[in-house]
């Protein structure tokens, strides 16, 4: 994993989300982008001044944020990128220039007026960005230890393409991987026989597995399954979860991805990568 950036807003909440990217950039020896979106909202949480060297002062605040961890990662180069606008394309051409491996950022909630008409920026995010994202819920604190990792099984090439970097995570954190079966239709012997490749393949590389119970769960009602993933969550002391980038309909206007109920109901660090089938 050699590029990671976070989209950064001077909160105290990003402030943590930026933590865990430099402690994972620690050790995986990463280069580390930090992207602030120009925009009222982020210009808001910033407290400067309106003046002709804006840009100039914020440049000034993010220097001053990345000395702080300059004797924890010397070896290790920052750079500070500022996309344009409400636009979230422009977040999107950064990650795609700079061939990000993981994009790490903080919920951002739409509400109203806003979001009918502009759509939730996180979720287009979700949907259009080229490699794994990683989630933070509102108040997250990031303490150095992620227990155990929670990943579903289902039919799709999407399982798969998550192996790789759950690995990435569980031997950086010495993390427990938790599996359970998921889908919305009885095929209970192609669900086994998908998680019991994923857990000879995890095995290769040492990680602990716990194989969370026999039975899949049925994703076919979305309640259902948040239900019982805050189970295994609140059973396993899953600190992360690795999720899919579904979505459903909520309403006759409005769509919904199943990572948006997880950030929201489970109040964990969320990770969804690009959809491969």
């Amino acid at each position: 994993m050699n590029e990671i950036a976070v989209v950064f807003d001077f909160s105290p909440s990003s402030k943590q989300v930026l933590n865990f990217a430099v402690d994972l950039a620690i050790k995986q020896k990463s280069f580390v982008t930090i992207i602030w979106i120009d925009n009222k909202e982020y210009r808001s949480i910033v407290n400067i001044p309106s003046s002709n060297n804006y840009i100039d002062q914020l440049k000034a605040k993010v220097d001053s944020i990345i000395n702080d961890y300059v004797p924890q990662l010397p070896y290790i180069n920052f750079e500070f990128r500022i996309a344009k606008g409400d636009n979230f394309s422009s977040v999107i051409k950064i990650v795609s220039e700079l061939q990000i491996n993981l994009l790490l950022m903080g919920r951002i909630i739409n509400r109203g007026f806003r979001s009918l008409i502009k759509g939730d920026y996180q979720m287009h995010i979700q949907s259009e960005v080229g490699c794994p994202l990683l989630l933070f819920p509102v108040n997250y604190t990031f303490n150095k230890e992620i227990d155990s990792i929670y990943i579903a099984i289902d039919e799709s090439i999407d399982t798969r393409q998550k192996l790789p970097i759950t690995l990435i995570l569980a031997k950086s954190y010495k993390s427990k991987l938790v599996l359970r079966a998921i889908s919305d239709k009885d095929n209970s012997k192609v669900l086994n026989k998908y998680k019991e490749q994923s857990i000879n393949y995890l095995s290769k590389f040492g990680v602990e597995i716990m194989d969370d119970e026999k039975e899949y769960i049925d994703t076919s009602l979305m309640k259902n399954l948040i239900l019982e993933t805050s189970k295994i969550v609140n059973k396993n002391k899953v600190a992360l979860l690795i999720s899919m980038r579904k979505c459903y309909s909520d309403s006759l206007l409005k769509k919904r991805t199943l990572t948006q109920e997880y950030i929201e109901q489970l109040e964990i660090p969320i990770l969804t990568i690009p959809n491969k089938g």
